[in-house]
């Protein structure tokens, strides 16, 4: 009776380690298992100290280098981070000043998308879209002390430094010109933003003085607008359009023939522009000489043309 419990005993201890084995062994399978269905992790890198580096070598030893990636160097880079902080922009916990211009100009620069510049900068695309925004709210802020309204004294001709040009440009205030900056627009839409390259952007006319300050920007049109459609547009609007001061004018390309106070100069600088280049291809080519004084003529006849224009 004895001898049969004890086999009982022993049976039983031996199923149990049985099982217990056979279990031990399913779940070394299913650890393998998963452990083949992921990719190994990569060892750990100190972010912080790679964005410090990136940010040291985009904004803190080249101007070169500074001007390629910002779009400017790096004393008007540290003097906009300066002026921007007087604006509302501080720094954040993790997230200085320099670090959210930079982004913002990095976008801005070179057309970036958002998962670039969090690539870049070792930030998440939140990150980024939220410095992007805050920096952009800031810089509308420079807009009472950067923008200048168009007055008939904001010709820098009209200063001292002004060498050869003054004769004849003295009553030119701006040049005004349209350019194209691509967009993204619907698809239905797309037709009427196609310019005549096939690209999808917007028509964006555009008044600056001689000195690069803008004065005038009239944004929103299609591509395929024309530009002469702009000016139209720009002069006879109801509000915040374009000014011309009496007795003043604006220097144009031949788009703007139709436009009093702008071809009446343009197209005597194109003649004359286009007769310097002949004469110039003229003499290269060793024509004669009667060829040549004709031309002189013409640029001549042109000039005269042009002072009487312009009531020198």
């Amino acid at each position: 009776m004895a001898t049969t419990r004890i086999q009982r005993r022993r049976q039983r201890q031996r199923l149990s380690l049985f099982w217990t084995m056979v279990m031990q062994a399913i779940g070394i399978f299913i650890n393998i298992r998963r452990r083949n269905q992921y990719l190994p992790r990569a060892p750990h890198r100190n972010w912080d100290s790679e964005r410090n580096m990136t940010l040291t070598r985009m904004f803190g030893e080249s101007d070169r280098v500074c001007h390629e990636l910002l779009r400017m160097k790096i004393a008007p880079f540290q003097r906009l981070c300066a002026r921007l902080r007087t604006y509302g922009l501080v720094d954040s916990r993790s997230v200085r000043v320099e670090e959210q211009v930079a982004i913002c100009l990095n976008t801005v620069g070179h057309d970036q998308r958002n998962r670039a510049e969090s690539f870049t900068f070792f930030r998440s695309g939140q990150t980024v879209s939220h410095y992007f925004h805050r920096v952009l709210c800031a810089c509308l802020g420079l807009y009472r002390n950067v923008v200048i309204n168009a007055t008939i004294h904001n010709s820098p001709y009209e200063k001292e430094n002004v060498q050869p040009w003054y004769t004849f440009f003295k009553d030119a205030v701006r040049a005004i010109e349209g350019t194209h900056i691509a967009a993204n627009v619907p698809l239905e839409e797309q037709a009427r933003y196609r310019n005549r390259k096939q690209v999808i952007s917007q028509n964006v006319l555009v008044a600056c003085t001689f000195d690069m300050k803008f004065t005038y920007v009239l944004a929103g049109w299609e591509g395929s607008a024309h530009d002469g459609r702009l000016l139209r547009s720009a002069i006879l609007r109801q509000g915040d359009k374009l000014t011309i001061p009496f007795g003043k004018y604006y220097l144009a390309d031949a788009v703007f023939h139709w436009f009093r106070d702008f071809l009446h100069l343009t197209v005597r600088l194109v003649i004359i522009v286009e007769t310097l280049r002949v004469i110039v291809l003229k003499i290269v080519k060793s024509c004669s000489i009667f060829d040549i004084h004709l031309y002189a003529m013409l640029l001549r006849g042109q000039l005269v043309c042009l002072k009487n224009d312009l009531h020198i």
